[in-house]
């Protein structure tokens, strides 16, 4: 009788309340701690010691705990006050979030050990567990269940909306609430409750609506300076799932223009400086660095700055588009187009800048580019561009002829004797020449920085600008030493690999037609210098020559200082030959180029990690210039794009809405 007496008891509302209603919570309940069974066998055994995994499996054993005391508190017992209630319900809203992580957990340390290794049907698994105490959560909060329950009646509903409403009434009800908690309720439920929700909301807030980062570099200079403070909606690409690599469905593509953030796909690389060093950095660093608003980093750099794993670039490259770069300026086509410069097609321009440098701007970061070089590169550019291919082929043709007699008139031994005897001359004058224009140009990289005058900063600008007045003397060297090498070379041989009918098929990209004109040009001049040299036996050479050559050794080898082997190139950044290379490639479905405005300090989908030599025109046999590139162009997939900045919040002096 006692057996059937509770059976009824349990089946039978308080208060003649809706049965229904009281035992749809019961559903949720039941189903949580069934999920939470199952996802002990969810765990790889592989995994089972890890420290982050064990207390995910304690947090398994608990929530079943936690949820049949919940069962028998509100549905056998029916002890509960009205106090007690909220209290439970606090728990609940906790639960959401801990059923979440602790599930979760595991699939990050997996993922952690061997990236992509966490499979879609684990994480609905997950997702479909989480949503247990999230529905328990609402069902407990509404007035039918309330009512249902028999723990509130209809007077106290009423109540509850007129202090939603009245904030005298709300605080005289949190008075009568603190008198009936004991001191470390109180504690609880006045300072840890509120900032456990805040940092609850924040992570929300922060996955799926906004972010605020930090920039980390001046790769987007003059539109965001290194340490501004940016907001990116994350509706546009997509709200991410914590701790997965899972989003919702994005809103709408990226398209050409639009200034992205996105986690740098180094960051999977376990060879890379970006990865996580730990499963403790993976998963605490993304929450640390949101709930700091990006001022806090725990796996920062050497420097003490945050690592670039997430990075703001421009959408430079779209699906269905191939592109290439000409001297600073963007080229695009499509299957049904010719090659079209970036900058003429509609609702596009050319965002990317050649010429960024400030006096006084610390935060413009480190200057590749300065006014002398600028010009000196223009210049060099200048050469090739204006030059007509077919006049370029008849002056080479004359050259080269001119360069096999002099070569054959010559006495070789006695003519090495005397360019040996003019670099061991000239060699000292060389060296002050490379220590000098060192000296000055790592002064303007850094002269924006410097606690200086203006006065003094400006006495650096010209002091460069005279160094490179001076860099004629290192480029006759260099010549001089390339000569004594075709010196040396058979005839023969020089006959056949110095390439003077330049050319380029007819469907050749902007980048082809210019690389093949600008070998040329190169090889022009060098010729007119060496034939110079040959027939005269005197190293007295035409200042204007001279300089041609050195603009283009300066835009295509770039700047010779003392402490380096290799060159400062700047080549690769002004120029970058067909992407995708197949002719009939182009950037595929959900993939896109992203480049920085500040074309000459950005690591983006241009460059790679290693600097390599490439000669400047593949077919262009002897004296074609060898490059020094960190060329490896790839997009970036949407996958790791998770923003579009929409507001430059700090500092004040430019902010901007997008």
């Amino acid at each position: 009788m006692d057996i059937k007496r509770s059976i009824e008891q349990v089946l039978r509302p308080q208060d003649g309340g809706n049965n229904k209603w009281f035992f749809i919570p019961l559903i949720p309940m039941v189903l949580w701690v069934v999920f939470s069974f199952i996802s002990l066998f969810t765990i790889n055994f592989s995994i089972i010691l890890d420290p982050f995994v064990l207390v995910s499996i304690v947090a398994r054993f608990l929530i079943p705990i936690f949820s049949i005391h919940l069962i028998k508190v509100f549905y056998i017992k029916r002890e509960l006050s009205k106090l007690e209630y909220s209290h439970w319900l606090n728990f609940i809203g906790y639960a959401i979030s801990l059923t979440y992580v602790a599930y979760m957990v595991p699939a990050v340390v997996l993922d952690f050990q061997n990236s992509g290794a966490t499979s879609t049907l684990f994480t609905v698994f997950v997702i479909l567990s989480t949503l247990c105490p999230l529905s328990l959560y609402i069902l407990l909060r509404s007035s039918v269940v309330k009512l249902a329950s028999g723990y509130f009646k209809q007077v106290d509903i009423e109540n509850e909306k007129k202090r939603k409403k009245d904030k005298k009434l709300k605080k005289e009800h949190q008075r009568s609430l603190r008198k009936q908690r004991t001191f470390l309720q109180n504690l609880w439920f006045e300072v840890f409750d509120p900032l456990m929700w805040a940092i609850l909301w924040v992570l929300i807030i922060n996955n799926t609506l906004f972010q605020l980062y930090q920039i980390p570099s001046s790769s987007m200079v003059p539109e965001f300076l290194e340490k501004d403070r940016v907001v990116a909606s994350k509706l546009f690409s997509g709200p991410g799932l914590p701790l997965t690599r899972y989003k919702f469905p994005e809103i709408g593509s990226p398209k050409a223009g639009d200034i992205v953030t996105f986690n740098n796909p180094k960051v999977d690389d376990p060879n890379s400086e970006l990865h996580y060093k730990n499963v403790f950095t993976r998963i605490f660093q993304p929450f640390v660095y949101m709930l700091s608003f990006s001022k806090l980093d725990i796996d920062a750099g050497d420097d003490g700055y945050p690592k670039a794993r997430q990075l703001v670039k421009r959408v430079i490259g779209v699906p269905g588009e191939k592109l290439c770069m000409v001297n600073d300026k963007v080229y695009k086509k499509r299957a049904d187009s010719d090659w079209v410069l970036m900058s003429e097609l509609p609702n596009e321009k050319e965002w990317g800048h050649n010429d960024l440098f400030s006096l006084n701007n610390p935060n413009s970061g480190a200057q590749i580019i300065n006014p002398a070089l600028r010009e000196s590169l223009d210049l060099g550019a200048k050469l090739a561009l204006d030059s007509n291919l077919d006049e370029l082929n008849r002056e080479l043709k004359i050259e080269k002829t001119n360069l096999l007699y002099n070569l054959d008139k010559i006495d070789t031994i006695s003519f090495l004797n005397t360019l040996m005897s003019y670099n061991r001359r000239s060699a000292s004058s060389v060296i002050d020449v490379v220590e000098h224009l060192e000296d000055s140009y790592l002064g303007m990289m850094q002269v924006n920085r410097l606690n200086i005058s203006d006065r003094s900063k400006n006495d650096i600008v010209e002091n460069f600008s005279n160094s490179l007045e001076n860099y004629n003397t290192f480029i006759l060297f260099d010549k001089i030493n390339d000569l004594k090498e075709i010196i040396q070379m058979d005839r023969k041989l020089l006959n056949d690999e110095l390439k003077i009918n330049l050319s380029f098929p007819d469907d050749a990209s902007p980048y082809q037609e210019f690389v093949t004109k600008l070998d040329g040009i190169i090889k022009l001049n060098s010729l007119k210098l060496y034939n110079k040299i040959l027939s005269t036996g005197e190293f007295s050479i035409d200042k204007e020559l001279l300089n041609d050559i050195k603009y283009l050794s300066l835009y295509t080898t770039g700047l010779q200082l003392k402490s380096r082997v290799e060159p400062v190139s700047f080549y690769g950044a002004g120029n970058l030959p067909e992407f995708p290379a197949d002719k009939n490639s182009y950037i595929p479905k959900g993939e896109y180029f992203l480049l920085g405005d500040n074309r000459y300090n950005s690591l983006d989908s241009r460059m790679g990690d290693v600097d390599y030599s490439i000669p400047l025109n593949p077919n262009g046999g002897e004296l074609t210039e060898s490059l020094t590139v960190s060329w490896e162009p790839h997009t970036i997939s949407d996958y790791y794009i998770h923003g579009k900045v929409r507001l430059i919040l700090w500092p004040l002096s430019h902010a901007k809405i997008f």
